[in-house]
C-alpha cells in the first residue's frame, strides 16, 4: 500500500509540473528548422509554462496577451477545470504592471460568448459587465473577434460610446459609406522605441457565425492580405516593432507570417489554441493563450541597439484559484451576479412563464415512480447543489442552471431557503410537462437523451464525462 501511495504521489507531482494535457488544445511548435526553446526562469517568479529562444540580453519589451474569453466572468470552479476568471486576470496584470509599468496589454477578441442571443436581456447585461471588467483592466488594444459582434452591430456601436475600450480592426468597414468601424492602427511609444499595432479578421472567420443576418448591409469584411500589403510599409517606416493582433486562427497566422516577414509578432486567437511554445516562422513570433481566459500570456522581447529582436522568453500563466481576485473587477462581477439573482434572470423568467412551463419538486414524482425516484436519490444529481455551497458559488447564475431544478423557469429554484426541494438536479431537468392555458399539450420523457446530458457536462466543465459510462449510474 505504501508503495502504491508513493507511486501515486509521484504521478500527481508530474501531472502538476507538466500540466493537464486533456484540458486544452495544444500544438507542437518545434519545427526542425527552428532552435529548440529552452525552459527559463521568469524574473517575476510567477508559475507557468516557460519557453525561450535566442539571446536574452538587451532592451526589453513585454507584451501581456489574452484571447477568447468567451464571456466567462469567473471560473466555474468545476474540479476538472479550475482555471479562468477575470478577477484573477486583473490581479495578475496589476502585479506584472507594478514590475514593468511600460508593458503592453493586448487581446485578440471573442470577449463575448458565441451563444449570446440578440435582444436577450440577460445576455446583453452579461456582455456589458464583460466590457466593464475589460475597461477596468486598461488594455492597450483589443482586436475584434466574430463573437464580439454576436449581439449585433448596433449593440456593438452602442458599447463603443459607453465603454472606453481600445478596439482595433483594419479590416472591418461600416456600410454603406465604407467607413472604419473602429480605429485600424495605433502607435504606442515605450521608452526609446515605437510599436505599431493593427488587428485583422477575415470573411472566413465568420463561416460559423450564428447571426450572419445581423451583419448583412452593415459591415464589409476585407481580406487581411490586401490590407496588410498596403499598410505594412508604413508601419515599418514609422515604428520599430510591428504587432498584428489576429483573429484568423493558428493556420492562417502561419501563412500570414510566411507572406509578410515585416511582421514582428502575431497575437493570435479564434482557434483557441494553447501555444505552450511560440511558433517562430522566419522573423515572426506567433503566440496564443488557449480558451476561456484560462491563461495570461507574457511575451518578453529582447532587442539589440537597432531594435531588432535578438530573442524572446514566453510565459503562460494559469489563472487558477491560487491567484487572488482583484477587488475592483471582482466587485463588478459580483454586482452582475447580484442583479441577476435579484431579477431572477428576467428574460428567462418572462419567456418561460409565457409558455407556462411549470416545475414541481421530486417528491411529487416519487409518489408514482418509486424505483426511479430511488435511483435518483442515490445519485450525485441529488447533491449537486451541495457542491456550490461548499465552493461558495450559490449566487452565481451560470452555475445554478446546472446545479438546481428549474432555475430561471416559472416555479423553479430561487434559493435554498425559498425552494429547498429544488436545490438539486431533479427529475424535471430531463422530464417535464408543457402546459398552456391550463391544458397539458405535450409530455416529454427524455430519459437517456445524450444532448440533454452534454448541455451541462461540457468538455470544459466535465472533461472526463463519458455518456455510456455515466448513464449506467443513473439508468432507470
Amino acid at each position: 500500500m505504501k508503495k502504491l501511495l508513493f507511486i501515486s504521489s509521484i504521478l500527481i507531482v508530474l501531472a502538476t509540473v507538466f500540466g493537464c494535457n486533456h484540458l486544452f488544445k495544444r500544438e507542437n511548435t518545434l519545427a526542425s528548422k527552428n532552435p529548440r526553446p529552452a525552459v527559463v526562469k521568469d524574473k517575476t517568479a510567477v508559475a507557468g509554462v516557460e519557453a525561450s529562444w535566442g539571446s536574452l540580453t538587451g532592451k526589453q519589451v513585454t507584451i501581456l496577451y489574452t484571447n477568447t474569453t468567451n464571456g466567462i466572468l469567473k471560473s466555474c470552479g468545476c474540479p476538472g477545470n479550475p482555471y479562468g476568471g477575470l478577477p484573477q486576470r486583473a490581479q495578475m496584470i496589476k502585479m506584472l504592471r507594478q514590475q514593468d509599468p511600460g508593458l503592453l496589454l493586448l487581446d485578440s477578441g471573442d470577449t463575448l460568448s458565441a451563444i449570446f442571443q440578440p435582444g436577450n436581456e440577460r445576455d446583453i447585461a452579461h456582455a456589458r459587465y464583460v466590457f466593464e471588467a475589460y475597461q477596468a483592466m486598461k488594455y492597450d488594444a483589443i482586436g475584434i473577434g466574430d463573437q464580439d459582434l454576436v449581439l449585433g452591430v448596433d449593440f456593438f456601436e452602442e458599447a463603443l460610446k459607453k465603454y472606453e475600450l481600445p478596439w482595433l480592426s483594419a479590416t472591418l468597414l461600416k456600410l454603406p459609406r465604407r467607413e472604419p468601424l473602429v480605429e485600424g492602427t495605433r502607435y504606442i511609444k515605450r521608452k526609446k522605441f515605437v510599436v505599431a499595432l493593427t488587428s485583422v479578421i477575415s470573411p472566413k472567420t465568420f463561416f460559423f457565425f450564428p447571426q450572419k443576418n445581423l451583419l448583412l448591409g452593415k459591415l464589409l469584411i476585407q481580406e487581411p492580405d490586401k490590407v496588410l500589403a498596403n499598410q505594412l510599409p508604413t508601419y515599418e517606416k514609422a515604428a520599430d516593432l510591428t504587432v498584428v493582433i489576429s483573429h484568423l486562427g493558428i493556420d492562417r497566422d502561419k501563412q500570414l507570417a510566411a507572406s509578410f516577414p515585416g511582421i514582428d509578432v502575431i497575437i493570435g486567437g479564434h482557434t483557441q489554441t494553447l501555444l505552450e511554445q511560440p511558433v517562430k516562422i522566419g522573423h515572426t513570433i506567433i503566440v496564443q493563450a488557449g480558451s476561456s481566459g484560462e491563461h495570461l500570456g507574457k511575451l518578453t522581447l529582447y532587442l539589440d541597439r537597432k531594435n531588432n529582436i535578438n530573442g524572446y522568453s514566453n510565459l503562460l500563466i494559469p489563472l487558477n484559484e491560487q491567484v487572488p481576485a482583484d477587488p475592483l473587477v471582482n466587485a463588478i462581477i459580483e454586482q452582475y451576479y447580484h442583479k441577476s439573482r435579484q431579477g431572477a434572470t428576467p428574460e428567462a423568467v418572462r419567456e418561460m412563464a409565457a409558455q407556462k412551463k411549470l416545475v414541481y419538486p421530486e417528491s411529487n414524482c416519487g409518489l408514482c415512480h418509486y424505483d426511479e425516484h430511488q435511483t435518483w436519490y442515490e445519485s450525485k444529481h441529488r447533491t449537486a447543489f451541495l457542491a456550490l455551497e461548499r465552493s461558495g458559488r450559490t449566487d452565481e447564475v451560470e452555475c445554478l442552471f446546472c446545479h438546481t431544478t428549474g432555475f430561471g423557469y416559472r416555479g423553479g429554484f430561487i434559493s435554498r431557503e425559498k425552494t429547498p426541494a429544488l436545490a438539486a438536479v431533479g427529475c424535471l431537468n430531463c422530464h417535464y410537462t408543457s402546459i398552456r392555458d391550463g391544458v397539458k399539450i405535450r409530455s416529454l420523457a427524455s430519459t437517456g437523451k445524450k444532448k440533454i446530458c452534454i448541455g451541462c457536462h461540457t468538455k470544459q466543465k466535465s472533461p472526463d464525462f463519458d455518456y455510456d459510462r455515466y448513464w449506467k449510474r443513473i439508468s432507470h
